[in-house]
């Protein structure tokens, strides 16, 4: 099994957008982002229930900021799904942290 961790500064993403489509958007592109980090198909992300309600938390015009998440790749006989989730890490502030990548 392969494990990424990724702080996504979605504020940036997401900029410039229409009010009611940042929310979607920024679901979106972290599905994106995730697909193209394990390599795997847009389909085969598997986002929890803790990602989505956080970034919903604010409402449809303003998603988080920032999201820290957690990318774990598993291989079966049907192929490679890569599920994602929240990390949670003492609220110091997101300064300083890396993207990880382990096997």
């Amino acid at each position: 099994m392969v494990h990424f961790l990724k702080t996504l500064n979605l504020a940036k993403l997401t900029k410039g957008r229409p009010f009611k489509t940042r929310c979607p958007t920024a679901i979106h592109i972290i599905r994106t982002i995730c697909a193209d980090t394990a390599k795997v198909g847009i389909r085969d992300v598997v986002l929890s229930e803790d990602v989505n309600r956080y970034v919903w938390a604010h409402g449809i015009r303003t998603p988080v900021r920032r999201i820290r998440i957690d990318i774990n790749v598993q291989e079966d006989a049907s192929g490679k799904i890569a599920v994602v989730s929240l990390v949670d890490w003492p609220q110091t502030g997101y300064h300083g942290l890396t993207d990880e990548h382990a096997e």
